[in-house]
């Protein structure tokens, strides 16, 4: 099923219609006689330009048609691949070589809708009698209208009272709007995120290409998954955009060429294309991520080797990061945490929730915060607890001053910040998290701000912490008084 996402952004100057999707492929296969579902995450193609051109009736005396209608629509699929693949084909068949017995101001959106819906119910019916599960499509298609003269989108999909195919106008709003199909978590995921993002000011399509990648990167969405491919609509025809993918490795900024989640690197291969060019245009989805990233800032040295070795271990601290509502799961990953350190660390060693995922209805960055209180900080230079074991990667005092630092990474997120117990950092943080717990207004506040710094381009840990800053201490200030 995957995502896919149609959304219309307005300003003062342009309009524009986007359809993007993920590159994933479900597939339900057998292994070792056990039903299992299979994602392949790349080059699934889900964006498509349909070609259709109308022309009139053949004049008889001179054997000429005229050409009434050449344009090219845009169609975003999620659901079965074998529907989608022969509806797509008839669908552009067809409508490349249709004749129409009339003006040209009546090949209207409508019609063409008509026909693609007339054509979607055969195939539904067809295809139901023969499978019985995993043959049903839902679609955008969208294209000019010349009696409108806008681009005009709808939505297919398969009516659950008739159980028949049906459609319907989208994006049909004046300003910002969008629409989605696919898997029906992810859809309500994509929703209360843009929600997140428009709480604030924001170039609303940046936003919508970002959330998107939030959900492919979310590992509680396993069936989206790849990269983002994508189309748009430029003047009256949709065209196809090939993507810049942005990568971390090793903490290096790589970009990668995608076109409908098929990475063009790795087919040139090391030999390249010679003289061959694909006339493509790609999209710098993630030039936020370019611009945040902090290069100066990407590498620190910890201490020595525990051999005693004389070369230091080098550590990436920066990382991609973002903002999502608060989730109530973090509470009990916190308490699920804190079980497993209290018996890595001690029982009688105090361990607190701490940070924003720790106060409901507040937005956070996908870090939990754990805070583990000490009689004294030792040198960053020496290990305070042994929790390699435990999946955490030692920090020393380098992330935040005034106290070591670990993290893991994973399904779920951790920090852990050893203070001095009772101590300024240990009395401010609880302070803090109680404050905004009692006060819903402030906590309000503090997710726009969240919000805010994100939209600017903020999309990695440095940049973000740095942002943030002021905010934070004027907030701390006021948990204070």
């Amino acid at each position: 099923m995957s995502l896919c996402v149609a959304w219309k952004y307005e300003d003062r100057h342009s309009s524009r219609v986007f359809f993007a999707a993920d590159s994933g492929v479900v597939v339900n296969t057998v292994v070792n006689e056990e039903p299992r579902t299979v994602v392949m995450p790349y080059s699934g193609i889900k964006v498509l330009e349909i070609p259709i051109r109308v022309r009139s009736a053949t004049d008889a005396a001179t054997g000429q048609a005229q050409q009434l209608f050449d344009r090219k629509y845009g169609m975003a699929f999620a659901g079965s691949y074998l529907t989608a693949f022969l509806l797509k084909e008839l669908l552009a068949e067809n409508l490349a070589k249709a004749q129409f017995v009339g003006p040209p101001e009546s090949v209207t959106f409508e019609r063409i809708c008509e026909v693609a819906l007339r054509f979607h119910r055969y195939f539904h019916g067809q295809i139901r009698e023969h499978l019985t599960r995993d043959f049903e499509v839902d679609f955008f298609l969208g294209g000019y209208c010349g009696a409108a003269h806008k681009v005009r989108v709808a939505r297919f999909f398969v009516d659950l009272g008739t159980e028949e195919p049906a459609y319907k106008e989208i994006l049909a709003q004046e300003g910002f709007s969008f629409d989605t199909i696919g898997i029906e978590t992810a859809q309500d995921r994509f929703a209360d995120l843009m929600r997140l993002s428009l709480s604030a000011p924001c170039r609303t399509h940046f936003a919508a290409f970002r959330r998107l990648r939030d959900i492919i990167l979310d590992p509680d969405y396993p069936l989206v998954a790849g990269v983002t491919q994508y189309g748009e609509f430029e003047g009256a025809d949709f065209k196809l955009r090939g993507s810049l993918n942005v990568e971390v490795e090793h903490g290096d900024l790589r970009s990668r060429m995608y076109v409908r989640g098929t990475n063009l690197d790795l087919i040139r291969g090391d030999e390249g294309w010679g003289d061959l060019h694909w006339g493509y245009s790609f999209g710098d989805l993630q030039g936020d991520d370019v611009r945040s990233f902090d290069a100066t800032r990407t590498f620190w040295e910890m201490r020595q080797q525990e051999d005693g070795s004389p070369n230091p271990v080098r550590h990436v601290i920066d990382e991609q990061i973002t903002v999502v509502p608060h989730d109530p799961k973090w509470m009990r990953w916190f308490e699920e945490e804190a079980g497993f350190l209290r018996i890595a660390l001690g029982a009688d060693v105090p361990i607190e929730h701490i940070g924003s995922t720790a106060v409901p209805g507040l937005a956070a960055v996908q870090f939990i915060d754990v805070l583990v209180g000490v009689d004294a900080l030792a040198d960053a230079q020496h290990l305070p607890f042994n929790l390699e074991t435990n999946g955490y990667e030692y920090l020393g005092d380098r992330l935040i001053r005034g106290q070591l630092c670990y993290r893991k990474r994973g399904e779920r997120w951790f920090n852990l910040h050893v203070v001095e117990r009772d101590g300024d950092f240990w009395r401010s943080a609880l302070r803090l998290r109680d404050y905004l717990r009692q006060h819903p207004d402030e906590c309000a506040a503090y997710s726009r701000e969240k919000i805010r710094i994100l939209n600017t381009g903020s999309w990695t840990l440095v940049r973000y912490l740095n942002e943030r800053a002021n905010y934070l201490g004027q907030l701390l200030a006021r948990a204070g008084q």
